[in-house]
C-alpha cells in the first residue's frame, strides 16, 4: 500500500496520478501506473527511453549515475526521483 505525503507546498494540489517508489532509489524503481516513459537527467538529457516500463519486476536503473532524475510519462506526467 502506498501513501501520498502532502506538505505545505502541495497541500491543495490533487493527488498525483503517477508515483515512483522507492524514492530515493538504488537499483530498481516501480511505478503506480502503466505508461510509456522517458527518464531525463538534471541536464535535461534523455537517459532512458522505454516503450513500456517493466511493471512486473520494476525497472533496472543501476546503470544510471547518482543524482536527480525526472521521469516523464507519455500522458505528460512528470515525477522527480533521486538515484543513489
Amino acid at each position: 500500500e502506498l501513501y501520498y505525503i502532502e506538505d505545505s507546498y502541495v497541500k491543495n494540489s490533487p493527488k498525483p496520478d503517477l508515483v515512483i517508489y522507492p524514492n530515493p532509489a538504488i537499483d530498481v524503481i516501480h511505478l503506480t501506473k502503466k505508461d510509456l516513459v522517458r527518464i531525463y537527467n538534471a541536464l535535461s538529457n534523455m537517459v532512458f527511453d522505454e516503450k513500456e516500463f517493466n511493471f512486473d519486476l520494476g525497472q533496472d536503473i543501476s546503470h544510471l549515475t547518482s543524482g536527480l532524475y525526472i521521469l516523464r510519462s507519455e500522458n505528460g506526467s512528470c515525477v522527480k526521483f533521486m538515484k543513489y
